[in-house]
């Protein structure tokens, strides 16, 4: 998944996404789709600040998702609509520097219900 940070406000960060390919598997049946949408992520700024400058003592930003909306189509599947559960808490979800005081590449864990 790629984005691009668009907005922030106090630490809530709303991005645009794409997946191009994705593949999921339904009913033991994988089928390839691809994705536009939005994902909004709370975070804490100065934690985002020290990790994109480099700091060797922050490898890892904590996300908490707040908002995620995904549209897609793929063969043999159709159309297919994504959308958070705004009722249930999401798991913490994390951006990771691959090698400390890099900032990217990094790796991307984004937990949600």
């Amino acid at each position: 998944m790629s984005g691009r940070i668009d907005s922030s406000t106090a630490g809530l960060y709303n991005c645009r996404c794409q997946s191009a390919g994705a593949q999921l598997i339904v009913a033991g049946k994988t089928y390839t789709a691809d994705f536009t949408g939005n994902i909004a992520v709370l975070l804490d700024p100065n934690q985002l600040k020290r990790f994109l400058a480099g700091a060797k003592d922050v490898t890892t930003v904590s996300l908490l998702i707040q908002e995620h909306v995904m549209h897609g189509i793929g063969a043999g599947i159709g159309l297919i609509e994504v959308v958070m559960d705004p009722e249930r808490v999401p798991p913490q979800s994390t951006l990771t520097a691959i090698r400390p005081g890099t900032p990217f590449p990094a790796i991307q864990d984004y937990n949600e219900h």
